[in-house]
């Protein structure tokens, strides 16, 4: 996951199955607007090994959310997926696929769990819309929302809930990424995310990459 306002680190997350651009957390609020440019500036490229590219927008119950979703519904190349930050509701995914209508109708809807509220609405999340491809586990969030310490124990009733709401439509469950730089942690954590059921785990550096590909490729 690379912030969109600093296009000169983009190419860094090519080694891995898909690059997410951040428009939401990691971007300040005067970034904002140059974030969005580069990012579907970055749509139009040529990039090598022709990764998934998903765009993670700010919440659609926001203004700046609302901006988002408009300016890549007016932009010629379209990413693969996006990412609704914050998700509470399946009303929310509809609202977001109903704007992403029409030329915009392939694209897939990857919704945020990382509120109390979004775990038991997680299921019907996942069933809200035909284009939901995959549900995201937003570990930072959810932990302080629950008002947990934020390790892998601490998530493991979320992690077992978004594996489930998943698996009742058999699209991805991803992890929330590894936020120390600790590989042997890395490396543990994200076994015990794939034994559960998870299908795939994000990355913040692109030094994980390599470790996490292993572990979920892994027969």
């Amino acid at each position: 996951m690379t912030p969109a306002s600093h296009p000169e680190r983009y190419e860094t997350g090519y080694l891995g199955d898909g690059v997410i651009l951040d428009l939401e957390s990691t971007v300040p609020l005067a970034d904002k607007d140059k974030a969005r440019r580069a990012a579907i500036a970055w749509l139009a490229r040529s990039v090598e090994g022709n990764p998934v590219r998903i765009v993670r927008i700010n919440s659609p119950r926001s203004v700046i959310g609302l901006k988002d979703l408009i300016a890549l519904h007016g932009a010629e190349y379209k990413p693969d997926a996006i990412i609704i930050p914050l998700c509470r509701t399946p009303d929310e995914v509809g609202v977001v696929a109903d704007i992403l209508d029409g030329p915009l109708s392939t694209i897939g809807i990857i919704p945020m769990v990382e509120l109390a509220r979004a775990l038991f609405a997680a299921e019907r999340i996942a069933n809200s819309h035909e284009r939901v491809s995959a549900l995201f586990l937003g570990g930072g969030d959810l932990a302080r929302d629950l008002h947990a310490d934020g390790s892998w124990e601490s998530l493991l009733c979320a992690r077992s809930c978004i594996v489930a709401a998943a698996a009742t439509r058999s699209i991805a469950a991803i992890d929330v990424p590894y936020f120390k730089s600790d590989e042997a942690g890395l490396a543990t954590e994200a076994a015990g995310s794939r034994k559960l059921g998870m299908t795939a785990k994000a990355a913040l550096h692109v030094e994980q990459i390599a470790t996490v590909n292993a572990i979920f490729a892994a027969e």
